[in-house]
């Protein structure tokens, strides 16, 4: 029991196995801080509500989403299925409707589409698989409606080059799951509403 504590059980092994002396990664510690915040600043902005569990569940996963991307070098589909059915409950509780979820998760992966095509193209290859921004350009679309996605892409390239530059860390779904959240959190933020459409 005592090694079922979240972040005190790492640091109290100073980040190894209690029994084996094995390494114990330390991205899993971080995991723990980022949902851990996550759900505390979830429950200050929306108090338990149907925003609070979705959001939060949505945060959540995204973050094992981007961890095991960033460790195994790949997308997993079975997250993505969950975020993109968290992301259809929580539209359709605000909308009223599914359109508007399909319509712009079509439009982002279109465009995604197009802009793999043409890279291919331009570098003359040609891949038969699509890479990883394609699936994450369709989440992006199914999580947000159009009116959002402006501030969630201006907010993911700062942020992928703040992490590239400052962390070497090079894997997308990370600063993009921070600029989806700040995106998401934007109407009930009086500070962030203003860099949004109404």
């Amino acid at each position: 029991p005592k090694d079922l504590f979240p972040i005190l059980s790492y640091l109290s092994t100073r980040g190894k196995c209690r029994y084996c002396s094995g390494k114990i990664r330390s991205s899993y510690t971080w995991i723990e801080v980022v949902c851990g915040v996550l759900s505390i600043v979830d429950f200050l902005v929306f108090g338990i509500s149907e925003d609070f569990i979705l959001i939060t569940s949505i945060g959540v996963f995204w973050v094992i989403l981007a961890a095991l991307e960033y460790h195994e070098h790949k997308l997993f589909t079975l997250i993505m299925t969950y975020i993109a059915g968290l992301a259809a409950l929580m539209r359709v509780l605000h909308e009223h409707t599914l359109y508007d979820f399909f319509f712009s998760g079509f439009i982002m992966m279109f465009a995604a589409l197009v802009i793999w095509k043409l890279s291919d193209v331009l570098a003359k290859r040609k891949t038969t698989i699509p890479p990883n921004y394609v699936w994450l350009a369709l989440l992006t679309g199914l999580l947000l409606p159009l009116a959002y996605v402006p501030l969630a892409v201006g907010a993911w390239l700062v942020l992928w080059a703040l992490m590239r530059s400052l962390f070497g860390v090079k894997t997308k779904s990370i600063s993009l799951g921070l600029a989806l959240y700040i995106s998401l959190l934007s109407p009930h933020c009086a500070w962030l509403s203003g860099f949004i459409l109404p």
